[in-house]
């Protein structure tokens, strides 16, 4: 089974060089996200969404060449794209990266850390966010 086209928000980016997950709320927090973090994305990098479809980070590989009206021509670097892949991430797969996660932020208790769908372990990464 694949996933629908559409990433289903929120999600997280599992970073493959870190034991860090990044919580996106929605499509302009990843936006956001690429604007700033571009440079350190790694091609391994996944971003796992509410219903735990995995999808690759495709890095652009070409600049675009963008003109406005009464403007220069310019050189443009896209976007990552977000491209789905055949992986469902199960809530037992992302408990341990959780776990890490809130030992990686210094949490107390992170072993204790457990919940039965994808999105409440995207909730708990979005609150751990929010008190590191």
């Amino acid at each position: 089974m694949m996933p629908t086209s559409d990433v289903i928000w929120p999600a997280i980016i599992k970073l493959q060089q870190t034991e860090e997950l990044v919580y996106l709320a929605c499509k302009s927090a990843w936006i956001d996200y690429v604007l700033l973090e571009q440079h350190v994305m790694d091609p391994q990098d996944e971003l796992i969404d509410s219903q735990g479809w995995v999808y690759a980070l495709k890095s652009p590989d070409q600049l675009t060449m963008q003109s406005c009206p009464g403007q220069k021509t310019q050189l443009v670097k896209q976007l990552p794209s977000i491209v789905a892949t055949e992986q469902q991430m199960t809530s037992l797969q992302l408990i341990p990266l959780v776990r890490q996660y809130a030992a990686f932020l210094e949490q107390c208790c992170s072993a204790k850390l457990a919940f039965n769908r994808i999105s409440e372990g995207i909730e708990i990464i979005a609150a751990l966010e929010q008190n590191s």
